[in-house]
C-alpha cells in the first residue's frame, strides 16, 4: 500500500500502449475503455493498473500461504491428538501398575469341616458346616469380603460353576461382608446343604439309588470369595473347585446317604485334577 502511494504512476494503467489510447479517449469524453488484444482480452482491460496486478497477485500467493498455513495447523492439531492419546495411555499404563502393586489380594488360607456330614432322608438332602478361612496378601484395605460356597455334582465343569457363581454375586454390595487389612486374616462358618438334586444325578450317572445301597457319593464344594479394592474401587474374586474325601484314605469317597452320617474328623477336602485357586 506505500508503494501504491507514493510511487507515481504505479496507479496508471499497466499497458502503456493501450493506456495512451485510453487516456485520449477519456479526455475526448468516451469513457469506454480500451479492449486489449491477446488472450487477457477476456480477463484485463487498459485502465487495469500495475497495483491492481500487485494486488490480484498478492491475493493468490495469500491464498496459497492460508492454505499451507491451514495444513499446518491441521498437522499441528493431529501431532497434539496422538501426544494427547499417547499421555492418556500412559497415565493409565501408569495407574494399572500402581493398582497391580498396591492392591489387596485374597487367598483362601484353610477349609475346615467342622460338623458331621448329616443326610435327611426325608428331604433327601445333605448338610454340612465349614469353616472358611481366608487373608489378605495384598498391601491395602479389601473391603467387603464374603464368601459363596455350594456342593456340586462330581461331574460339573469347573469353568462353568464358576462363572455362574461370580455373575450371581456380581451385584452384592460392597458394604456386605468383612473389611480385611493387609496382612490380617478373617474366617466365615457356612451351614451347606447338599441338595437333592446332586443326589438324585449322582444316582443316575451310577445307576443306583445312592440313598439306598452303600454307594460312594462323590461331591466337590466350588467356592467363590468376593470383595473390593480400596485404590480402584474395582471388585474381584478368588475361587476354585475342590473334592470331598475321606481323611483316612486321600481320594477315596466312600461316603453317602447310603453309609450314613459320617464324622467331621473322618472327611477333608482335597485339590482336586482342576489344579489351584484362581485369582483375578
Amino acid at each position: 500500500m506505500f508503494v501504491v502511494w507514493t510511487v507515481p504512476g504505479f496507479r496508471d494503467p499497466a499497458d502503456s500502449k493501450n493506456r495512451q489510447q485510453h487516456t485520449e479517449q477519456t479526455n475526448g469524453g468516451n469513457q469506454k475503455p480500451v479492449e486489449p488484444p491477446g488472450f487477457w482480452k477476456t480477463y484485463t482491460t487498459p485502465s487495469d493498473t500495475y497495483a491492481q496486478w500487485v494486488a490480484a497477485f498478492s491475493a493468490l500467493f495469500s491464498v496459497g500461504v492460508s492454505t499451507w498455513a491451514v495444513w499446518l495447523v491441521r498437522s499441528t492439531l493431529e501431532l497434539n491428538r496422538q501426544a494427547t492419546a499417547a499421555a492418556v495411555e500412559a497415565n493409565q499404563l501408569s495407574r494399572q501398575t500402581f493398582i497391580a502393586d498396591q492392591r489387596a489380594w485374597i487367598e483362601i488360607e484353610g477349609i475346615e469341616i467342622v460338623s458331621p456330614l448329616k443326610w435327611d432322608r426325608e428331604k433327601r438332602q445333605g448338610k454340612m458346616a465349614v469353616r472358611f478361612t481366608v487373608k489378605n496378601i495384598g498391601r491395602t484395605l479389601a473391603k467387603g469380603v464374603w464368601i459363596t460356597a455350594k456342593f456340586v455334582a462330581f461331574h460339573d465343569r469347573r469353568d462353568t460353576l464358576l462363572t455362574e457363581m461370580y455373575a450371581q454375586s456380581k451385584h452384592m454390595s460392597k458394604n456386605l461382608g468383612a473389611s480385611i487389612f493387609p496382612g490380617k486374616s478373617t474366617y466365615q462358618v457356612h451351614h451347606i446343604t447338599i441338595e437333592k438334586s446332586i443326589t438324585d444325578a449322582i444316582s443316575a450317572n451310577f445307576q443306583r439309588d445312592v440313598w439306598e445301597e452303600k454307594t460312594p457319593t462323590p461331591l466337590r464344594l466350588a467356592i467363590c470369595v468376593h470383595y473390593w479394592l480400596v485404590v480402584s474401587d474395582e471388585r474381584h474374586q478368588t475361587g476354585g473347585v475342590i473334592d470331598l474325601v475321606r481323611a483316612d484314605m486321600p481320594g477315596n469317597m466312600g461316603y453317602g446317604p447310603g453309609y450314613g452320617d459320617t464324622p467331621a474328623d473322618e472327611l477333608r477336602f482335597q485339590k482336586g485334577i482342576d489344579g489351584d485357586f484362581n485369582a483375578d
